[in-house]
């Protein structure tokens, strides 16, 4: 049995994914351990499922997470190197929060995500979420909600 960890393990269940859900209708972590098992491989470590979720989750140029427990492969994975970091990451998202939040009610970083990829704007890096959160917390252009975990607000 050959064990992964990390982006390799993320990168694996990918390509075992695209033929288990060629739908893309999503997998939950137990059925992508399950089709890893079935092909003679396995997360490394003694909680797999903690494992591979924390795999999927700093790959999201690969899998998407579109809802609670499932996992979806990403068609057309991105290239992590290319797209917007740091302060020209945080002036598109700034753009984009003054278009769709202009009672300064609080943006998700996923809307902001969402709307920057609908936009054609790429976030650089394989952790896109937390490529954004540093841009956003950095840029002094925003300030993190005290009542939402993970919304923010634009000044």
């Amino acid at each position: 049995m050959t064990e992964y960890h990390g982006d390799a393990l993320a990168a694996r269940a990918w390509e075992i994914a695209k033929s288990e859900d060629r739908a893309r209708e999503g997998m939950t972590v137990a059925e992508i351990i399950a089709a890893l098992s079935r092909r003679g491989d396995a997360a490394r470590g003694d909680d797999p499922a903690s494992v591979l979720r924390s795999a999927l989750n700093r790959s999201q140029h690969l899998w998407a997470h579109p809802t609670r427990g499932l996992w979806v492969w990403n068609e057309e994975p991105s290239d992590p190197t290319l797209g917007l970091s740091g302060a020209e990451l945080a002036d598109a998202a700034h753009a984009i929060a003054r278009r769709l939040d202009p009672g300064q009610a609080g943006l998700h970083y996923e809307k902001l995500a969402e709307e920057l990829r609908t936009s054609g704007i790429a976030i650089r890096g394989p952790q896109e979420g937390a490529t954004l959160r540093k841009a956003l917390d950095r840029s002094g252009r925003f300030v993190a909600s005290p009542d939402h975990d993970g919304t923010w607000l634009w000044r």
